[in-house]
């Protein structure tokens, strides 16, 4: 990367990195409710109810017919709210939601739908009405950091549905995301910066996507002291992946 850029990159990110972070910090406590401490997480009436059988059984039919019918979009719903709140807190809830192979499957399947093709996401058609309960599963498979899922997750943020995404926010008013930009701009790039302790991801996603990032910079820079708060939270991914970079990069100037 020649040095103009860099210093582009590094100038940007020392402006925001500070308001981001504590934005971030600040929406983490905000969501950080959960379930009753008393309640064991295997004798909840959820859990003894539709985990992990049914939960599998609406991704499965999610995955093939595309579409859910009222009670298995209640079924979805419950699920990946009760799998969110509890991996947020509960030990138990984390090695149990770890060891679900069948259900890591079908979530793997699932994202590369997304990645892949675009289906469920409102890019090009429109936002399937289980999106959210399907960003809660990821988010709970995040707070458990499962590397199987980082490969399709890599996929989702390195595709053109991604950058998409990020050039249909307004320069400067965005007060807020859709289903499609949070799962999109937040979900999978907070799961993959959370987990890629060796930055070795976020390397290989940065040398895929540096042009689209140059040509995004380009298009936000210039309204720097407007960014939103939802702005700043979508920019800071990428020039979390960017950042990952330079270091290397440096060597070859």
């Amino acid at each position: 990367m020649p040095a103009h850029k860099s210093e582009i990159y590094l100038n940007g990110i020392d402006t925001v990195a500070t308001d981001v972070m504590n934005t971030c910090k600040t929406q983490a406590t905000q969501d950080s409710s959960s379930i009753e401490n008393n309640e064991q997480f295997q004798q909840h009436p959820i859990f003894q109810k539709y985990l992990p059988k049914q939960l599998c059984q609406v991704l499965e039919h999610w995955l093939s017919d595309g579409k859910l019918d009222e009670d298995e979009k209640q079924i979805f719903r419950t699920c990946a709210e009760f799998l969110l709140q509890s991996t947020k807190t509960d030990s138990n809830a984390k090695q149990w939601i770890s060891l679900q192979t069948e259900l890591i499957s079908w979530t793997e399947k699932c994202l590369n739908e997304i990645g892949a093709y675009g289906y469920y996401i409102g890019i090009g058609g429109l936002e399937d009405p289980n999106l959210e309960s399907f960003d809660w599963l990821i988010q709970a498979f995040g707070n458990v950091q499962c590397k199987q899922l980082l490969d399709v997750l890599v996929k989702c943020v390195t595709s053109r549905f991604y950058i998409d995404a990020l050039h249909r926010l307004n320069k400067t008013d965005a007060s807020s995301l859709s289903v499609t930009e949070h799962f999109l701009l937040i979900t999978c790039p907070n799961y993959i910066v959370t987990c890629d302790c060796d930055k070795s991801y976020s390397f290989k996603i940065a040398n895929k996507m540096l042009d689209h990032y140059d040509d995004l910079l380009a298009y936000f820079l210039p309204y720097i002291k407007q960014w939103t708060t939802p702005v700043m939270s979508c920019l800071f991914y990428p020039m979390n992946f960017v950042l990952s970079t330079i270091p290397s990069m440096s060597n070859l100037m």
